[in-house]
């Protein structure tokens, strides 16, 4: 109309199923069945109420016991990142965020489109190759990424246009994608509706047509050095690693007091893991000493 821009959808769709921030499209997501809601969700498999990325985890911790080692022990570089099918009007927002080395890549952020620390020169003849870094038209996208990965990391993708500058507002969140590098290999990576996590409020205006593209190639620090992936533990080891970790992480951060007969049980920190295990109850807290795996750490 006057006084505004035409968007030529790149096909008919319902005005409403334009994301706009802070819409929350959720009730219109649900359907018309809300008074069988309930019983409808008492049917769902369980897997269907897991965010995808924490079953991606899922998937890759039983990859690592099956092979009993990392797939990919070597770090990948992405090149580049497609979207189809999201619901907005703007350029959204790309950030990739690296466990080792923080924020990689922003879209909004052109210092991270020259930063390189994999010794590659970033320079003009990629945007002769492929254009502008971040193109948008129609509900599609490409960005340019070129920036090394080297464990686990996270792709957030969120609304741009006026809120471009929102990065700490978790409502203009639209998707994430998490995974590790050692679970991945060079190639192109297709990544449905099913395998990110949309945020819910958004849920209902992601058709199936959406689909993420990730573009990944062998890193050039592959020649000379590998990820620093901790080892594969199994056996006993992994049994007494384990019970360390839950020691450590426990919520029960010593809130009772270990028997003094337990405090210098070997290894140290059985009797305190043992105690945690049991919430303070000193009658299970025997049963767990006594059990096989305890057993078998107390002889070893």
């Amino acid at each position: 109309g006057s006084g505004g821009t035409t968007r030529m959808p790149r096909r008919q769709q319902p005005l409403e199923r334009i994301l706009t921030p802070n819409r929350d499209v959720s009730a219109a997501a649900a359907g018309c069945g809300a008074s069988s809601s309930h019983a409808n969700r008492s049917k769902q498999d369980v897997a269907s109420l897991i965010p995808p990325s924490l079953l991606q985890l899922f998937h890759n911790f039983d990859d690592l016991i099956e092979l009993r080692a990392w797939p990919n022990p070597q770090s990948l570089r992405l090149r580049a990142i497609t979207l189809s099918g999201v619901p907005v009007d703007d350029l959204p927002v790309v950030e990739i965020w690296d466990s080792a080395t923080g924020c990689v890549y922003s879209s909004h952020d052109s210092t991270t489109a020259t930063n390189d620390d994999d010794g590659v020169a970033d320079d003009s003849s990629k945007t002769r190759l492929f254009g502008e870094p971040a193109q948008w038209t129609d509900e599609e996208g490409f960005y340019l990424i070129d920036k090394p990965l080297r464990s686990e990391f996270t792709i957030l993708c969120r609304f741009g246009g006026t809120v471009a500058d929102d990065a700490y507002d978790p409502t203009k969140i639209l998707f994430r994608y998490i995974n590790h590098t050692a679970f991945l290999t060079w190639g192109s990576y297709l990544l449905t509706r099913d395998r990110v996590d949309i945020m819910r409020r958004y849920l209902g205006s992601f058709e199936d047509d959406f689909l993420v593209v990730l573009l990944f190639e062998p890193s050039k620090l592959d020649r000379s050095s590998a990820l620093h992936l901790p080892p594969i533990l199994s056996g006993l080891a992994a049994l007494q690693r384990g019970f360390v970790l839950i020691n450590d992480h426990h919520s029960l951060q010593s809130p009772f007091e270990v028997p003094r007969v337990l405090e210098n049980c070997p290894p140290a920190w059985v009797g305190s893991v043992a105690t945690k295990l049991a919430n303070g109850d000193s009658n299970r807290r025997d049963e767990i000493l006594a059990s096989p795996q305890f057993v078998r750490l107390l002889s070893a």
